[in-house]
Parts: C-alpha cells; structure tokens; sequence
C-alpha cells in the first residue's frame, strides 16, 4: 500500500520498483512514489552527486547485491539537479587544475619519500666499508 504523504522533505534510501510494480519502496515507509518535480541524476560524478547532496532533500536510489548495497543514483528536486550539474560546469576547468597541481605536489612528496626510505635502508644495514662505493648515490 502506498505511503500517502510524498517524503519530499527528507533524505531516504530507495529501492526500485520490482517486477510490474510502480512505487519504489523504503524500509521506513513501505511503498511510496517519486514527489513530483524530482529527476534522476544516475551515480558517476562525485563533484555533482555531492553538491545535489548538500542542497537538500534528496533520495539515494539503491539495490541490494550479493554482500554490499549498490548506489544507483540520487532523486532530487529538477532545479536543484540542474543548479549542481551548472556548477559541475563552470568549476570543470578549475577542478582541473587543481587536480594538475595536486598530482604534482604528490609525485614530490613520494619522490622524497623514497630518498629518505632509501637512507633509512641503507643505515640500518650498515654495509661493510669495502662494499660502501656500491651504494648509489
């Protein structure tokens, strides 16, 4: 039986509809349908699946699978889809960049490391002098 009020104000986990079945269900609620004015954004960019997130009520659309719950993808109010996958948009180039930046500062940050693993090694094995001149540089 259908839930009557729409949950449009929430955050719930839904499952889909199964076989010829039209209501998507919610172990809180039972049976209940989709408000209207709400769309689907389907699971793949992390950037605009966050912002939809942080812009309010919103139902994650999940499936059940062998030994762990499988995100579909988010329902959410139309506008406030639109308005997260604009700014999706407008910070593409930005986000770049910094992705650029940061991949950079970690291959520094590992290339250090491996200089200061190498000494370490080094030191504790504490090489015979004879075989010392071996030792790269």
């Amino acid at each position: 039986m259908p839930c009557k009020k729409d949950h449009s104000d929430e955050i719930l986990w839904v499952y889909p509809p199964r076989g010829d079945e039209e209501d998507y269900w919610c172990t809180d609620y039972g049976n209940i349908k989709i408000p209207r004015g709400w769309a689907f954004l389907p699971a793949g960019d992390a950037f605009t699946t966050k912002r939809l997130k942080a812009m309010g009520p919103h139902w994650l659309e999940v499936k059940a699978a062998k030994g762990y719950t499988r995100k579909l993808g988010v329902w959410a109010p139309e506008k406030n889809i639109d308005a997260a996958i604009k700014l999706a948009q407008e910070t593409q180039e930005q986000r770049q960049n910094k992705r650029i930046i940061s991949r950079k500062q970690r291959e520094k940050q590992e290339a250090k490391y491996r200089d200061q693993f190498a000494e370490a090694v080094y030191t504790y094995l504490d090489f015979a002098p004879r075989y010392r001149k071996a030792r790269p540089p």
